[in-house]
């Protein structure tokens, strides 16, 4: 597994996604987050002139906050983002591309999963977010059990499975995806 970046201790566990701003309003918007507390800025790599406002943010409040990009699909947008200053990236999907190319240049990275597959993958991939703080093994009525899910990867120490267990609502439980899906 890869080694993955620490994340960071913030006082709100929310990023500020800043869909469409350009360049020119980047600095002005961070500035009132900041005063408002937010710690984490990403910047949507399908906004316009996304680089160079990462680039101007990083410059300015690197220091203050996590800047980064958001919507990064593909490792040379990534390499682009760490060039420009960026240290988050965020994005919509699990590519262990991508991922392996943030923690080459130290960023904390956020992909998106929606399955308990995508989840493990991002596991793998040593991402941090949710998904990688949460992994546990799940509890039966009366004694530990394993997920149905991870079986294949721990067949060598697996107890036994409880009747009626539930693993794949286990598995969207331990990568934080809870009940609503």
């Amino acid at each position: 597994m890869t080694q993955s970046v620490a994340w960071p201790q913030v006082k709100r566990s929310l990023v500020a996604i800043l869909r469409g701003i350009k360049p020119e309003e980047a600095e002005g918007v961070v500035d009132v987050l900041i005063e408002a507390g937010f710690e984490m800025i990403e910047v949507p790599l399908n906004s316009p002139n996304p680089f160079v406002s990462i680039e101007r943010l990083a410059t300015r409040f690197g220091k203050q906050c996590l800047i980064g990009a958001g919507t990064v699909v593909n490792a040379p947008d990534c390499v682009r983002v760490a060039e420009a200053g960026g240290r988050l990236m965020v994005s919509p999907n699990v590519d262990a591309e991508v991922l392996a190319t943030a923690q080459a240049y130290d960023m904390v990275t956020m992909p998106g999963v929606l399955t308990p597959s995508e989840a493990f993958l991002a596991t793998r991939c040593a991402a941090e977010g949710r998904g990688r703080r949460r992994r546990r093994r799940c509890f039966g009525q009366q004694s530990r059990f394993l997920c149905r899910s991870r079986r294949a990867r721990f067949r060598s120490r697996l107890e036994p499975l409880q009747a009626g267990h539930d693993g794949e609502r286990c598995a969207r439980d331990r990568a934080g995806l809870g009940e609503g899906l």
